[in-house]
């Protein structure tokens, strides 16, 4: 007999693009949380058996996904008039168990919180309907020429952007301390070449938050070293120059090209995520 989840087993099967669906084990703690949770709906429970926690329906230049399912996190929360447990989420919209629900009933509905309606609203009448509509609304968001590329991977490198990645093969860089409000990063270009802009991932301290600086490296030319004051931008209201950490995000893949500001712009074929045919 199914158990529901063969139409993600055989999409998981066909699709060559790198990370478009990806899931991980569930780490001992996870496991744990999932064995003394007994009121856990058994299909809820049977996915995490066999996928762990999963993204699927991944922004095709960009490691973002549209459909997230998690294991059962350490906390519920207070939601409209009731106690739920987040179990994933579809297009930033978070998906709850309702826990009066689950302790009543062997397959509690699905409820979503949409947070530009600032409402909660029962989506599905279970884990698996939930998991299906949320599965055929977002491959509707891939025409089929984004599709194409879904079934055959992300284009290879052109010249412009293989010389890019080259010369930023050899720059490095060293994070200073603060100054004035703002993050200061020491960057030694020992390429031939120089470039416009510098892609750093930057998260707090406390790992809650991640995103990345786009430093403007126009001014440290060829065998050069210098430091950089990057102002926090957009990011001000989230963390603070001291509490920011960067990280080397790696060098560039073909299906994160747009994760780089260096290379944004460059690929001239379809890109992104669209309901075009």
């Amino acid at each position: 007999m199914s158990d529901g989840f063969d139409f993600v087993r055989a999409a998981m099967a066909e699709v060559s693009y790198p990370r478009f669906f990806h899931t991980d084990s569930l780490s001992k703690e996870d496991h744990l949380r999932v064995k003394a949770l007994r009121v856990l709906p058994e299909s809820y429970r049977a996915f995490l058996a066999e996928f762990g926690s999963g993204r699927f329906f991944r922004e095709l230049y960009r490691d973002s996904h549209l459909v997230l399912v998690w294991p059962p996190p350490n906390e519920l929360m207070f939601v409209g008039t009731d106690y739920m447990m987040q179990v994933g989420t579809f297009d930033s919209n978070a998906a709850f168990f309702s826990w009066s629900e689950m302790q009543a009933s062997k397959d509690p509905a699905v409820y979503e919180w949409t947070s530009g309606r600032g409402s909660l609203t029962k989506r599905a009448n279970s884990f698996v309907e939930w998991l299906k509509g949320v599965w055929s609304s977002a491959r509707e968001r891939y025409g089929k020429r984004k599709w194409s590329t879904v079934m055959s991977g992300p284009p290879e490198f052109n010249a412009s952007e293989r010389a890019i990645v080259r010369t930023r093969a050899g720059f490095s860089w060293k994070q200073l301390a603060a100054n004035n409000g703002k993050v200061c990063v020491e960057i030694d270009n020992k390429s031939d070449e120089g470039l416009q802009w510098y892609t750093i991932g930057v998260r707090s301290r406390r790992r809650n938050f991640v995103g990345a600086f786009y430093i403007d490296v126009s001014r440290v030319p060829a065998k050069s070293c210098c430091s950089v004051e990057v102002a926090m931008g957009g990011y001000s209201h989230l963390l603070s120059a001291e509490m920011a950490e960067l990280f080397d995000k790696g060098q560039p893949l073909p299906e994160s090209r747009d994760e780089y500001k260096e290379l944004m712009g460059l690929l001239t074929s379809e890109r992104g995520v669209s309901s075009e045919s």
